[in-house]
């Protein structure tokens, strides 16, 4: 009985060495999919970030536009009344204009910015979710053969043990001069 226990022992030890790897495995797996899932996440919020840049830039320079726009109509409208444009309150109101606009067009070239930089920090805070998945992976791939081998190694013990007492009960039924049980020949000490 002790023998049979001890080979079924061992059969178990291996299951559970196998299951363990197996199951640091499929933790490995799935921290990895999390990883490339931050890195992907990573590369889109930096994309983002870049498109946020040229927005601004593009609202800005497209504000610049306007205020020259707006600053040549009313050159023209100053012009067409025979007004002095270069001197006077009319150069005043352009420069006014002019200085408005290139305050808006900054601003706007700012908060472009700003978007960018939110973009930024949430593509690091990805990133760093994708070394954690990573450092997780591997983590879950050291445990399966950590808990395998512990698994062997209990399992080992016990089968000795198993193995140890049906040497006994063999050794027993030799020194009684009784009949052997089944697995008797395996121990020819």
């Amino acid at each position: 009985m002790a023998f049979s226990a001890g080979v079924a022992t061992l059969f178990s030890a291996g299951l559970g060495a196998y299951s363990s790897i197996q199951q640091g495995k499929a933790q490995a797996r799935q921290a990895e999919a999390q990883a490339n899932i931050a890195r992907q996440n990573q590369e889109l919020a930096e994309d983002q970030a870049g498109a946020q840049r040229r927005e601004g830039y593009e609202n800005m320079v497209r504000k610049r536009q306007e205020v020259a726009g707006i600053v040549a109509r009313q050159r023209a409208a100053g012009g067409a009344s025979g007004a002095q444009v270069d001197t006077g309150g009319l150069l005043d109101l352009n420069m006014d204009t002019r200085e408005q606009g290139e305050a808006d067009a900054l601003n706007l070239l700012q908060q472009g910015y700003d978007q960018a930089w939110n973009s930024d920090m949430q593509a690091w805070n990805y990133g760093n979710q994708a070394a954690a998945h990573d450092r997780q992976a591997a983590s879950a791939k050291g445990a399966g053969w950590w808990n395998a081998g512990s698994t062997l190694l209990s399992g080992l013990a016990s089968a000795g043990s198993m193995f140890g007492k049906a040497g006994e009960t063999v050794n027993a039924a030799k020194n009684a001069n009784t009949k052997l049980p089944w697995y008797g020949k395996f121990y020819t000490w």
